[in-house]
């Protein structure tokens, strides 16, 4: 099954303009979020994520990034999905690069609800 995914994925990405089927495309533009460099490309990704797909993925790999949103909504609304993802027991892949990110908004944020907000939920990942 995983050969066929793969597969499908380099058709899609060999397709034109309109090609892949819809897998595919939220598995790319989720790749986009994971593989950005820096607030401008993450901001970027995930707006063109959430254009199509309305709502972030409860994944860690796509919520750890969203903190470096330059939208404060958004950074607020990736620690709600984290935190409701630990809440069900679940833990990050690498806990350290979500507490590294919390811990830089905590510490330079301009706003003070969301650094309140990033240190108690740097305390659960960290």
């Amino acid at each position: 099954a995983k050969l066929l995914d793969e597969t499908a994925a380099k058709a899609g990405d060999t397709g034109g303009a309109g090609g892949g089927t819809l897998v595919d495309t939220k598995a790319r533009l989720a790749a986009r979020v994971r593989d950005a460099l820096g607030p401008d490309e993450v901001t970027k990704a995930v707006d063109a994520y959430l254009a199509k797909y309305g709502r972030p993925p409860e994944e860690f790999d796509f919520l750890g990034p969203m903190l470096q949103h330059r939208n404060a909504d958004r950074v607020s609304e990736a620690m709600v999905a984290i935190s409701a993802l630990l809440d069900t027991g679940l833990k990050p892949r690498r806990p350290r690069a979500i507490a590294a990110l919390l811990r830089t908004i905590e510490e330079v944020g301009d706003d003070p609800h969301l650094r309140q907000q990033a240190h108690e939920l740097w305390r659960r990942v960290g």
